[in-house]
């Protein structure tokens, strides 16, 4: 078997084919691609830093694998097409045009 793994896999003949097969933490053709199995919980990005897997979370998620909410979502009820946003740290509603009111619900 001839085909180069970058010294991160074997070399294995299936099906009159030589293919790769590479350790763990290393994928593609030629086992080349260095992967990343941290689990970041649908939050983050998994990256390789400095020989080590670390999650990059996304805005408002933080936490070693980005499981802790870091600004709790926007729950304030907001009537007639009204929409919920934080501003300043507080929680208020933003109106429809033909709509007024802490929540929205003055015509």
């Amino acid at each position: 078997c001839t085909k180069d793994c970058y010294h991160h896999g074997t070399c294995v003949r299936e099906n009159n084919k030589m293919k790769c097969k590479c350790q763990p933490d290393w994928s593609g053709d030629q086992c080349q691609v260095p992967s990343c199995t941290k689990d970041c919980h649908h939050h983050g990005t998994c990256v390789r830093e400095n020989k080590k897997m670390k999650c990059i979370c996304h805005p408002q998620w933080s936490g070693d694998q980005c499981g802790a909410v870091t600004v709790p979502p926007c729950t304030k009820h907001c009537y007639h097409h009204g929409t919920c946003v934080r501003e300043n740290n507080k929680m208020k509603c933003i109106c429809h045009p033909q709509w007024s009111g802490d929540q929205c619900q003055v015509p």
